[in-house]
């Protein structure tokens, strides 16, 4: 029965069985394997330094893509800020320029209502002061007529009264009264008597007793004018002026009434006339 080979007797170096091919074989096996294992761990090294250098590479490009993200998402942070500090600032702005507005317009409507409420004033005042003025007016003109009518009144009166004292103490021929100027002229009858003196100091004694009269009115001055019947040395008679006197108020109120002598009366008279018939 034929012997059984071992595994290695079927390597090459191995198969003659002589010690020094065994030897040799397993150097030159052994150097194989040194070779083979150096080639894969070289080859292992190599790929896993190309491995760590992409792995760098890319780890370096995603820090690079990551930077470059940050800084596009910091810009367009940045951006969306200074978007919104220019969108901050324009409603700023508009809110600014419609509270100046809204303030301007205040302002415009508050001196528009001061000056509404100055114009009403003083259209107020023009109308109280023309309603005051109009009142005044009416109230002058009530008065004015008034007095008017007071003083018509009282030139009536003061005519009457003229009418009356110059009827109580001659025969009057007629009186005659100036409402302008409150002057009398009396026109009067020298009355009969037996000589002419005695007419003379009668016509005097009845025109001191009509000034002391007078000078209780508002007469301002008088004129008296005396007529009586003159017969010529033909016999023939004919009506005529007598005597005239002429008072003003100051002469009227300085005379003593009470002490006076009426035969005085032509020389305090103002002026005096008497007709030369009188003096032969």
């Amino acid at each position: 029965m034929q012997e059984k080979k071992k595994w290695y007797r079927h390597v090459l170096g191995f198969r003659s069985g002589s010690k020094w091919k065994a030897i040799v074989a397993s150097l030159f096996y052994f150097f194989l394997f040194i070779g083979i294992v150096g080639a894969i761990l070289g080859e292992d090294t190599s790929t896993t330094s190309e491995e760590n250098v992409s792995e760098q590479e890319a780890i370096e490009a995603e820090e690079v893509e990551a930077e470059e993200e940050a800084q596009q998402e910091e810009e367009e942070r940045k951006a969306q800020e200074a978007e919104e500090q220019a969108t901050k600032e324009k409603e700023e702005k508009q809110k600014a320029e419609e509270e100046k507005e809204r303030e301007e317009q205040e302002a415009k409507e508050q001196e528009e209502a001061e000056e509404q409420a100055a114009k009403e004033k003083e259209e107020k005042q023009k109308a109280e002061e023309e309603k005051e003025r109009e009142e005044q007016e009416a109230k002058e003109q009530e008065e004015a007529e008034e007095q008017a009518a007071k003083e018509k009144e009282e030139k009536n009166n003061l005519k009457n009264t003229a009418q009356n004292i110059a009827e109580r103490e001659v025969e009057v021929i007629n009186v005659e009264f100036y409402e302008d100027t409150n002057h009398v002229n009396v026109y009067y009858e020298l009355g009969d008597n037996f000589t002419k003196n005695m007419i003379l100091k009668n016509s005097h004694m009845n025109v001191t007793n009509m000034l002391e009269d007078f000078k209780k009115t508002n007469i301002s001055s008088i004129y008296f004018e005396a007529e009586t019947t003159f017969t010529d040395e033909y016999g023939e008679e004919s009506q005529g002026k007598a005597t005239t006197y002429d008072f003003n108020k100051e002469t009227i109120n300085q005379i003593n009434y009470d002490n006076f002598d009426y035969d005085n009366l032509p020389g305090v008279a103002d002026s005096y006339w008497e007709h030369p018939d009188f003096s032969r």
